[in-house]
């Protein structure tokens, strides 16, 4: 179990304990409250949809047509927001269905994991709030290659990211890697997540491939990409 004082403050001017211990069953609703949180609301996210970045990224061919539609723009812009929007909400409730509907059996075996940062102010009364998650999966729907896993579904409450809790979580993930014997981990994020990929290699994650995020939006071609990170142990 990791533990640190974070330097968060409440209103009380107390820095709340921040801890990552491993899930429990009685975590399972909070967990899934927050990925959901973590992923539609992120920084990233929000910031992508407030500048309609992926919007300037469009293909050369495609140039002219974009100028004539101009006067449409605000209408698209819409359209392109409500696109995205949608598949982010997708990709979350398949998740709702799939491994985050029972956590504690689908990460409870072999050398599976999960684990949430928990914060607490040291005071009487304080109540526990988790603010952050990370799973490992080691079985055949992930990787049929010896020793390798894949990291999965790590999430930090929007407001409490960039205080370390990141950091926190990988550490606490790899160190259960290693004392398992694992000799690599995997996993995929997206060009909106430009925080975590950054996070990602600063802990020695090695982005070994990328691959592109088709969008069928009429003549706009976004530049969004996946993401793919190794980390060798």
């Amino acid at each position: 179990m990791s533990e640190v004082n974070d330097p968060m403050k409440n209103g009380s001017g107390l820095a709340p304990r921040i801890q990552v211990r491993p899930f429990q069953e009685r975590d399972s609703a909070a967990v899934r409250a927050l990925y959901l949180e973590a992923i539609l609301h992120s920084r990233e996210i929000g910031n992508a949809m407030e500048r309609g970045t992926e919007l300037t990224y469009y293909d050369p061919c495609t140039r002219y047509a974009g100028l004539a539609l101009l006067p449409v723009a605000p209408a698209l812009l819409i359209v392109w927001r409500s696109k995205v929007w949608n598949g982010w909400y997708t990709y979350c409730q398949s998740a709702m269905l799939d491994d985050m509907a029972d956590i504690a059996t689908y990460y409870g075996t072999h050398s599976n994991g999960y684990w949430v940062a928990e914060t607490e102010i040291v005071s009487t009364g304080s109540s526990k709030t988790i603010v952050g998650c990370i799973g490992l999966v080691k079985d055949s729907t992930t990787s049929s290659e010896p020793g390798v896993a894949e990291l999965r579904r790590m999430a930090v409450d929007p407001a409490c990211q960039g205080k370390g809790i990141g950091s926190m979580l990988l550490r606490t993930l790899v160190e259960h890697a290693m004392e398992e014997g694992l000799k690599e981990i995997f996993l995929d994020t997206s060009s909106y997540h430009w925080a975590a990929r950054k996070l990602y290699e600063k802990h020695g994650f090695k982005e070994v491939r990328r691959e592109p995020i088709s969008d069928e939006l009429w003549f706009i071609v976004a530049r969004a990409y996946l993401h793919y990170y190794v980390l060798k142990l």
